[in-house]
């Protein structure tokens, strides 16, 4: 256990000193930021455009910060010749993956809760309700973004960083038009509808995670189903993690 709490840390404490995720946040904030501003130019509801523009920004830049941050949590230890280092301590290797994930999940949520701030101090100089819906919301965005550096770890384990980002971002628009591809599948027969349907049920519904419709209107999800997703992602991402664990396992590093 003290191994992987060291594993943990010393991947968020790695993260915290990289310049470039700084910066990623600080547009991400301004992008936030400037949602009040875009909310009063625009005809509408301000509060609606308020919450739909701020939740889109954190959305957005929580998304970009998974995908960069799980591609690089292998690639970056090969490129600069420290996974044999890595690899010759006593430390099992399915631990050395769960403590990256874990450490990488902290560091998302610290990113979530600085994207956040922002969005929550322009509310509540607004007088815009924060309601139940909000925070749920923002849970979801943040089961998300875990379940797709799961997808970008899993993708490092075994192959080249630039495959694992096509695969991650494939990955994200395919979870996002679950709908669509259903819809397709329907149109074909045969070979082409099986591997249709096939998809369907390999890849999680990323719509599920998306309040964004809900938020604006004041509304949220009744508790079962908020549990029942949280848990829907809970699993796809123990799935990932074994998958990534067992690759990694096998994979020899010259």
């Amino acid at each position: 256990m003290r191994g992987l709490l060291a594993i943990v840390w010393m991947s968020l404490q790695e993260y915290l000193r990289d310049r470039v995720l700084y910066g990623g946040a600080m547009v991400g904030l301004l992008l936030v930021a400037s949602a009040a501003l875009f909310s009063r130019l625009t005809v509408g509801n301000p509060d609606r455009i308020i919450l739909d523009l701020g939740l889109g920004a954190v959305h957005f830049f929580s998304t970009v910060m998974a995908v960069f941050l799980g591609i690089g949590v292998i690639g970056r230890e090969v490129d600069r010749r420290t996974i044999h280092l890595i690899l010759a301590k006593p430390v099992p290797r399915s631990r050395l993956i769960l403590g990256k994930f874990m450490g990488l999940s902290l560091m998302l949520l610290l990113n979530l809760g600085v994207l956040c701030l922002p969005l929550m101090l322009v509310l509540m100089l607004l007088d815009v309700p924060m309601t139940l819906g909000l925070w749920q919301a923002v849970a979801l965005i943040y089961a998300e973004t875990c379940l797709v550096m799961g997808v970008a770890q899993l993708c490092s384990t075994s192959t080249t960083a630039t495959l694992g980002m096509v695969f991650t971002l494939a990955f994200y628009v395919i979870g996002h038009s679950m709908a669509y591809v259903q819809a397709l599948a329907g149109k074909f027969e045969g070979v082409a509808r099986t591997l249709l349907n096939g998809l369907t049920h390999l890849f999680p519904d990323l719509e599920y995670f998306n309040l964004k419709g809900y938020v604006p209107y004041h509304q949220s999800l009744p508790a079962l189903d908020f549990t029942l997703v949280v848990g829907y992602a809970l699993a796809y991402m123990a799935c990932l993690l074994l998958a990534a664990m067992v690759i990694f396992q096998r994979r020899d590093f010259v």
